[in-house]
């Protein structure tokens, strides 16, 4: 069921069963209606209980409610039929329309229609109007309601920067003004909010690297990751070309402009290997609720963050010597703090401890080995490919406009290997185990136990190495690997 029929269908059930006090439809809903975009959420204001409001009407939808907001009384109800959800979120009406519409944050989102009016064919003729909310749409422009808003709700300072880069919108002066002088009040806000922003923020389709400048601009950034802060005009070897803030933001522009194949000369991004598969991996692989391609932009701008702690000058050489466990160690208490799924969290310190060794895997000029491959896509587990795809944007972050064709394609050929053979290990039958541990707990005699794990992971190896392609000659080796292990 398409959610156009749904929102009909809600809305005629709504109009018919309550006509004894004033219902609006308001707020997002309202403002993507005027833009002739298919909202993705119904919003309510009732001239009633809201609480009562939402009981009821769940019921009546057999569906379940929420508290949504505590202390704004704002209730949820989440509706699915056919597959197709739509929630609906409920607040009480705050005296008049003038007076909740000062309640809000935005004036784009101070629209408001009767709830009966969304039945006729143009229902935004309905639209009342209060702020100017409608002359803004037309400006496209984001203009806070009041000097209070940020202060009455302080996610309405990342909700300001999400809005303005989703519906590219610019901030006015004024409302820039209020966002910086009550930055610190970010600090305040429930983690669970801001993490929900962040990742809203990181789940745009491109973009991403925008919003961050402007969340870095408008003094956001730091009062959300004070680590990021230490990178800011923190020089790099000779090879880089932006100090290690700006290297870690570009990485997540160099990344969406990958995935979406955009913005990028075509000589670079014809030499990296791409299908149809990849981007269905990246765009609709989910993780806790997020794509992949969401998480790893986090990654990306989070990637270097230890480069700080870790930098020392040796013979006149800026060195960062193991940024990146050291990096996915402050990135996991980042993330734990922003009350991150362990999903998430896993997979975000996963990557960051991964992403030099796809350039470190051989020598120059020399493609890795299949034992060496093995190696790192067992290790990083099931973020090998996504590392692999970060790591090509933290290349292309670290030479900028310094790049030179012949490395690039020497570098990515080196890169393409990796995620092939990878792969194919993965999936070609002639790599399979020859041995379980079952098998080889009776052969040997062992019971169960880490040894076990160890000689099954030295056998497959070797298999993979092509060294091994019996079952005998596994076993055998076996008892090579557990005599070793007797004797040490």
């Amino acid at each position: 069921m398409p959610k156009d029929i749904l929102y009909r269908y809600v809305t005629e059930l709504i109009t018919t069963t309550y006509k004894d006090f004033a219902i609006y439809a308001c707020g997002g809903f309202v403002r993507d209606l005027a833009l002739g975009i298919e909202p993705k959420d119904l919003d309510l204001v009732v001239s009633t209980n809201p609480e009562e409001f939402a009981k009821e009407l769940s019921k009546i939808l057999e569906s379940n409610y929420f508290v949504l907001d505590e202390t704004r009384n704002i209730f949820r109800i989440t509706y699915s039929k056919s597959d197709v959800i739509l929630n609906i979120d409920i607040s009480e009406l705050v005296l008049s329309i003038e007076n909740d519409a000062l309640t809000r944050d935005f004036t784009i989102n101070s629209l408001y229609i009767p709830i009966d009016k969304l039945l006729f064919e143009n229902p935004i003729e309905f639209i009342i109007d209060p702020l100017e909310g409608l002359s803004h749409l037309n400006q496209r422009k984001l203009k806070a309601v009041n000097e209070d808003i940020f202060k009455d709700d302080t996610i309405r300072l990342l909700r300001a920067v999400r809005l303005s880069e989703f519906l590219k919108f610019e901030i006015d002066n004024h409302t820039k003004k209020q966002i910086r002088e009550d930055s610190k009040l970010i600090q305040t806000c429930a983690p669970e909010r801001i993490h929900d922003e962040l990742m809203n923020i990181m789940s745009f389709d491109f973009g991403s690297m925008k919003a961050i400048k402007q969340l870095n601009d408008l003094d956001l950034l730091f009062n959300l990751i004070p680590e990021l802060k230490l990178g800011v005009n923190e020089n790099q070897p000779k090879e880089h070309y932006w100090d290690i803030f700006e290297h870690n933001v570009q990485t997540v522009g160099y990344f969406e402009n990958i995935i979406h194949s955009k913005n990028i000369d075509g000589w670079i991004l014809d030499e990296i290997y791409w299908n149809h598969g990849l981007k269905d991996y990246f765009m609709n692989q989910n993780i806790s609720g997020y794509t992949r391609y969401s998480v790893v932009k986090l990654a990306c701008l989070l990637h270097d963050i230890a480069k700080p702690h870790t930098k020392t000058i040796e013979n006149e050489r800026i060195r960062f010597k193991g940024h990146h466990r050291e990096g996915a160690i402050i990135s996991e208490g980042i993330l734990k703090n922003l009350r991150f799924s362990k999903k998430h969290v896993r997979g975000i310190s996963t990557i960051i401890d991964h992403h030099l060794r796809p350039g470190q895997m051989s020598h120059e000029g020399q493609l890795p080995s299949d034992k060496a491959i093995y190696r790192f896509f067992r290790s990083s587990e099931d973020f090998a490919i996504d590392t692999i795809y970060l790591n090509l944007a933290d290349y292309l972050a670290a030479r900028g406009p310094l790049l030179e064709k012949q490395e690039w394609i020497d570098y990515v050929s080196k890169v393409n290997h990796i995620y092939l053979q990878g792969t194919k290990q993965q999936d070609d039958p002639k790599y399979d185990r020859l041995v379980n541990g079952r098998q080889l707990m009776q052969e040997l005699g062992l019971s169960s136990g880490p040894i076990i794990g160890n000689i099954l992971e030295e056998i497959q190896e070797e298999v993979i190495s092509g060294k091994i392609t019996e079952y005998e000659d596994a076993i055998q080796y076996a008892k090579v690997i557990l005599n070793r292990e007797t004797n040490r």
